[in-house]
């Protein structure tokens, strides 16, 4: 009787390991993460999710051997999603508004740590988000561990005239409000602008991009003022400024546009956003941050 009815409690234990298994493929039913580390393990998923570009990933792709988790956040502010050191085979990520990727891709990446996979997303607090994680083709799967941190407010706010404690922007929209901050960066001899060489009540924000690429920065036709825009190596322009912008070709209300920059994966730039005169109100607005396509190795644009 004693062996029956182990065999009985082994059988329901194993019945609700593969009944938790089995809802990780499906993301309606999906199991909850937390900030902090949470183990996953895609070997038995059939699941191939089709992503499209955008947020992260330049190509329309597929996260092979797929897993989902639901993600509700507690704070308002960027959010790091990482299988970094959690995984040894090829990784892919994602985090999204819903299980429809029409509906908005937040985050997105395949390459940010070697072959492993970390995104930011910026989220409202008390509101559920998806998150994906997969291969990057058909054999890549097993098991892994997805990090997700908090870093802190940011998007939809003002960078403020402190160089030292930015708002964190990531690739994707993010809404800002600037604030008269009453500094003057001068770029003279470092970028070159159309007319004049100073952005006046700079704010300014941090962006780390996740995947070595060329980058457009833009605020082009959302911004209620006279911008312009610079991306520098660090809070002093004689550290490098990487590329600037005043008035961005085709944009409307004097907005900005950096068509193209180059930055490398992991490294922290600082974004120094203003306006065109002593006189130019600070206003709000969209940064868009986007990568480039075809300008990192698995994006590129194929030849025929």
């Amino acid at each position: 009787m004693r062996s029956k009815m182990c065999q009985i409690v082994l059988s329901t234990a194993t019945a609700v390991l593969l009944a938790g298994a089995a809802s990780a493929q499906d993301c309606a039913t999906a199991p909850a993460a937390i900030v902090g580390a949470n183990a996953f393990d895609t070997t038995a998923s059939t699941v191939n999710f089709a992503m499209p570009a955008g947020a992260g990933c330049a190509a329309a792709h597929t996260i092979y051997k797929s897993t989902f988790f639901t993600f509700t956040a507690a704070e308002s502010g960027a959010h790091t999603f990482a299988t970094c050191g959690g995984a040894t085979w090829d990784t892919r990520i994602a985090v999204l508004n819903t299980c429809d990727p029409s509906a908005g891709v937040l985050g997105c990446n395949d390459d940010s740590c070697a072959l492993q996979s970390q995104t930011s997303a910026t989220l409202v607090a008390g509101t559920t988000y998806k998150v994906v994680i997969g291969g990057f083709g058909a054999t890549n799967g097993g098991a892994g561990t997805l990090n997700i941190t908090f870093n802190g407010g940011g998007g939809g706010g003002g960078g403020g005239g402190n160089c030292d404690a930015p708002t964190v922007v990531n690739e994707g929209d993010n809404p800002f409000t600037n604030t008269a901050s009453a500094l003057t960066i001068d770029l003279t001899g470092a970028c070159t602008m159309q007319f004049t060489q100073q952005i006046y009540n700079t704010n300014f924000y941090q962006f780390t991009p996740t995947e070595t690429a060329s980058y457009r920065f833009s605020t082009c036709n959302t911004a209620s003022f006279d911008t312009k825009i610079a991306i520098m190596n660090t809070c002093d322009p004689a550290g490098g400024v990487l590329a600037c912008n005043d008035d961005g070709a085709g944009c409307a209300g004097f907005s900005s546009l950096i068509p193209a920059v180059d930055l490398v994966a992991g490294t922290a730039y600082k974004i120094a956003l203003g306006g065109y005169g002593a006189g130019t109100p600070a206003g709000s607005g969209t940064l868009a941050i986007t990568r480039n396509a075809g300008s990192n190795c698995k994006s590129a644009t194929a030849l025929v």
